[in-house]
């Protein structure tokens, strides 16, 4: 998936993939586990909290900033403004690596959505980058 198919993703498609793609979540299935039909429930593999359930970080602060400890923890810093505000989107977030080389960077109307997509990018380029490194230690081989 492309940056520019990122952009498009909106609702249950923007917090499903920043779910799999950043958290690394995965979501279960309720028959299967034998649950009564209700919210979806993430599969966290932590072992202190299992599952997280009705979990939207584009809608809620809280989750946004579970996005934000997730990326913190990979060692990339945080920025948050709303000095560069551009229009009706008001807020400007940045991941970056310490020598920013690499990160994503995102405008939007609200916070959590901003982190969102910011991560979501910031995923690409290290996926991208590790992608290039081990093409690189492959032909050392």
């Amino acid at each position: 998936m492309t940056n520019a198919d990122d952009e498009l993703l909106s609702g249950r498609d923007l917090r499903d993939a920043v779910a799999l793609r950043v958290m690394g979540w995965t979501l279960a299935d309720r028959r299967a586990m034998g649950w009564s039909p209700g919210p979806d429930v993430w599969l966290t593999g932590d072992v202190e909290n299992p599952t997280e359930q009705d979990w939207w970080p584009t809608e809620s602060i809280e989750a946004a900033f579970q996005v934000v400890q997730k990326m913190r923890e990979r060692g990339l810093r945080f920025q948050l403004t709303d000095r560069f505000a551009v229009d009706h989107r008001l807020w400007w977030v940045e991941f970056a690596t310490p020598d920013n080389e690499y990160g994503g960077q995102h405008f939007a109307a609200t916070v959590p959505e901003a982190i969102c997509f910011a991560a979501l990018e910031a995923m690409r380029q290290l996926t991208e980058r590790d992608a290039a490194l081990a093409c690189l230690e492959g032909s050392k081989g």
